[in-house]
């Protein structure tokens, strides 16, 4: 029989319409801690494809996408961040050390490169641990879109060397063979 591995926390930068549904998947797959992050509005164009309704229209997409996933799911705990993950300063650092501090998945879902650019650098030389990275997403105007995952244990190869073309690009655990 198969069983779902116990998961202790989860993070989702980005919670679009993409990131709102993988949120929600993961919380009902059995995921019981989440961190979500984003600084966007929940605007009108946002309601044909995106898991919150009407009622959530003016307010921060982690508040909005929280309170979704809360009503459905009670025993959910989630941490929203109403913050677009940047470093632009100590204070932003220390932010999100703490909130990736237990985190063993990080869901990139922003579809932007330079988040996800940043969000790797991030992990590979801020964190004490290196999680998966799975980055998903479509780009802005239909460009493409994306479904990667990045395992350091499992010596992938990283999100900047996939996009600039080179192979290991000198990060920790990263193998040339891949």
């Amino acid at each position: 029989m198969f069983a779902l591995p116990h998961w202790s926390l989860r993070a989702v930068v980005g919670v679009g319409s993409g990131g709102a549904l993988i949120a929600e998947y993961l919380a009902k797959s059995g995921v019981e801690d989440l961190v979500l992050i984003d600084d966007d509005l929940y605007e009108t164009h946002n309601i044909v494809r995106h898991i919150c309704g009407m009622d959530a229209l003016g307010r921060q997409k982690v508040n909005a996408v929280k309170a979704h996933i809360e009503d459905r799911l009670p025993n959910v705990s989630i941490d929203a961040v109403d913050s677009k993950f940047e470093l632009e300063t100590g204070d932003d650092i220390d932010l999100f050390k703490s909130k990736f501090e237990d985190v063993d998945l990080i869901v990139a879902a922003a579809a932007e490169h330079a988040t996800n650019n940043l969000l790797e650098t991030f992990v590979f030389d801020r964190l004490d641990h290196t999680p998966p990275i799975i980055y998903a997403g479509m780009f802005p105007n239909l460009d493409g879109g994306i479904l990667i995952r990045v395992d350091p244990t499992e010596n992938d190869r990283c999100y900047h060397c996939i996009y600039s073309g080179g192979k290991s690009g000198g990060r920790p655990g990263a193998s040339d063979d891949a």
